[in-house]
């Protein structure tokens, strides 16, 4: 008998399924959901090929080993048909192809409802082979029947529809985690920024969170950011920083002369620099030879590119810490024409979200606050300062907003001319606050907002915390 023509192509979607398995070697965490929640199982997928590695996924999840290409390596030799695609080439291409791998189990999702109509579809042509041969008289139509209904209740039990679960589950597992975090066991997954009185009142970055650093144009929001990577960086954490105000070298001349102890701006011109510093620029120089902070400082300006290049790096040395600066001269994946600037930075604040949820890294982004702060008597910034916000506020975990009062102080000094008292008094509120600055953490999702008053050498553009034993 011929196969009616709907059969002759039974369906499946190789991109999903290729897709899927690029996603769990990127992200191997996603195997529980995939493989306990979701339920899937090699026998689901239509490309043999990609069935059988992700078995081998499967079973290295089951006994607690790590999802690896290296750990697929022998699987892979012993599958004729992947020499045809290219060995474990092709597994490192699919792996430098993929966008995103937050679609992981929508992937998974899609390759169980496929599986179940191919199934289905056999189930039907095997009813209609049943009921139309009239060869056999032993085979009574109720009897057909009850078989195909049993069929017919197991596929429909494998199509399931929405799977809860209770919200103890797994309380063994929750209770592990707090203990450790109690113990200090868990500190590894806690990223510190090296400013003690910060940490002390957030925590430090977490993966998957995205931090704002907000303020006015000469507040150090670029210093802060490179002190910042500096410290994770050097407690061996690579750090990917996303310039598009100031190249690579430029970066580099700060970093040094803020851990020389100079003069940024005579750095930048070191002919006129005395001999000694000089020699400590140089030295500090040579110290970054090596240093795990990785700058992009072009072609980065859009969510997708910015996605790419995490993945990428993260796949290849780990991330710790990926900071933009900063969001505002990033851009839409549409031209603006197509929407409002408003609408530009939501869609940028989401993807910056995504992008730390996805890669499971923190971020930390640099924003703008607008000019109606300088049009205030109080220039202390609010969250409602940031600049064409969007959702900026609604997507951060955390939102810092820095302020030095010694800037508006140096603008308003009083001429000499205005009355000894005032300027005694300028000078006094100068020497309070000349080397300081204060970080409004007005926003923490996970916790307490507050103050921090940090130290801050305009002359280095370094911060560090107050109190001179630890500083940085």
């Amino acid at each position: 008998m011929n196969r009616d023509p709907f059969l002759q192509r039974l369906p499946f979607n190789q991109d999903a399924e290729t897709q899927l398995l690029a996603t769990i070697l990127m992200r191997p965490q996603i195997m529980e959901e995939v493989a306990e929640v979701i339920g899937l199982r090699k026998e689901h997928f239509g490309f043999a090929v990609v069935g059988h590695l992700y078995g081998s996924c499967l079973a290295l999840y089951r006994h607690g080993r790590p999802i690896t290409a290296a750990a697929l390596k022998p699987v892979c030799d012993s599958i004729p048909e992947l020499d045809k695609l290219g060995g474990t080439a092709w597994i490192d291409e699919l792996c430098e192809s993929l966008i995103s791998t937050r679609n992981g189990p929508e992937y998974a999702r899609q390759i169980m409802d496929l599986s179940a109509r191919r199934e289905a579809m056999l189930v039907a042509e095997e009813i209609y082979s049943s009921v139309a041969d009239m060869s056999d008289a032993s085979k009574r139509l109720p009897d057909i029947l009850a078989s195909m209904d049993l069929q017919l209740s197991k596929l429909a039990d494998e199509a399931g529809g929405a799977f809860s679960r209770m919200i103890g589950d797994d309380s063994a597992g929750a209770v592990g985690q707090l203990e450790a975090l109690r113990s200090g066991a868990a500190a590894d997954h806690l990223i510190p920024t090296g400013l003690h009185d910060l940490d002390r009142l957030l925590g430090g970055f977490l993966p998957g969170e995205l931090w704002i650093g907000a303020g006015r144009p000469s507040m150090g929001k670029s210093a802060l950011a490179l002190t910042i990577s500096d410290h994770v960086a050097a407690h061996g954490r690579p750090v990917l920083y996303v310039s598009h105000e100031m190249p690579r070298d430029q970066l580099r001349v700060r970093l040094a002369a803020a851990r020389a102890d100079i003069d940024a701006h005579e750095a930048r011109t070191p002919k006129n620099l005395p001999e000694h510093d000089f020699h400590r620029l140089v030295d500090a120089t040579r110290q970054l030879e090596g240093f795990p902070i990785h700058v992009i400082d072009r072609g980065c300006r859009t969510i997708s590119r910015l996605r790419g290049a995490v993945a990428k790096m993260k796949r290849k040395l780990g991330v710790g810490l990926v900071v933009v600066d900063h969001i505002g001269l990033m851009h839409g994946e549409r031209k603006q024409s197509e929407g409002s600037r408003v609408q530009e930075m939501s869609e940028i604040s989401s993807g910056l979200k995504e992008i730390a949820i996805e890669c499971e890294v923190p971020v930390l982004a640099l924003a703008q606050l607008n000019r109606q702060v300088e049009q205030r008597e109080n220039k202390k910034p609010q969250l409602s300062d940031l600049r064409d916000s969007g959702r900026i506020e609604e997507d951060a975990d955390k939102v810092l907003l820095l302020y030095r009062e010694a800037y508006y102080l140096e603008k308003n000094k009083p001429s000499d001319d205005t009355g000894n008292d005032e300027l005694v008094k300028w000078r006094e509120q100068m020497d309070a606050c000349r080397n300081r600055a204060t970080v409004f953490a007005d926003k923490n999702r996970q916790g307490r907002t507050g103050t921090v008053e940090l130290h801050f050498s305009a002359k280095t553009t370094r911060f560090g915390s107050v109190a001179p034993e630890r500083m940085l």
